[in-house]
């Protein structure tokens, strides 16, 4: 301890380190408290996004998957319909976001299975690749199938597939 010249204990200096010594723990609380707050906002983000994901390929899924149904009931060695089966509710909305193609189930002979609808667009997902929902048909069962726009893009001659664009 520093003494001055009557001996005392210099308190001056002492007041002084506290005063750092509190300094210097307030900012490292705030630095702390600044490191989570980025750290538990980009995990909401985060988890938002993968949950945008997930509900946009899983409400396209519910969608193709009433088709597929119907297809199943209705249709099984049947020729399938002109207009594809939506729900009523939603219908033309839906329409709009398939491409449906009945006519290719008359190319099994050449292509197998075959594509008889899918997403219109692909679907632009934040945390994984883009892509589109498939409804394919063998000529006995049908199958819904996720696929990247990449794979789509790839296997769509294979399936039958005009991908051109409607609109």
């Amino acid at each position: 301890m520093a003494k001055n010249d009557t001996g005392v204990a210099d308190q001056t200096t002492l007041a002084e380190r506290a005063t750092r010594r509190t300094l210097s723990h307030r900012r490292w609380r705030v630095w702390r408290m600044i490191a989570i707050f980025v750290i538990a906002t980009a995990t909401m983000i985060t988890l938002s996004m993968a949950n945008r994901d997930a509900q946009s390929v899983r409400t396209c899924q519910t969608n193709l998957r009433y088709a597929l149904d119907v297809f199943r009931s209705e249709h099984k060695g049947k020729p399938l319909p002109w207009t594809l089966p939506m729900p009523h509710a939603e219908r033309d909305l839906l329409r709009s976001h398939y491409r449906y193609a009945p006519q290719n189930a008359n190319l099994l002979d050449t292509y197998s299975p075959v594509g008889i609808c899918w997403c219109d667009q692909p679907h632009h997902l934040f945390l994984r690749p883009s892509g589109r929902h498939l409804l394919l048909f063998d000529g006995e069962e049908y199958e819904i199938r996720w696929m990247s726009e990449a794979e789509f893009r790839t296997n769509a001659a294979r399936f039958g597939l005009n991908i051109q664009s409607k609109r």
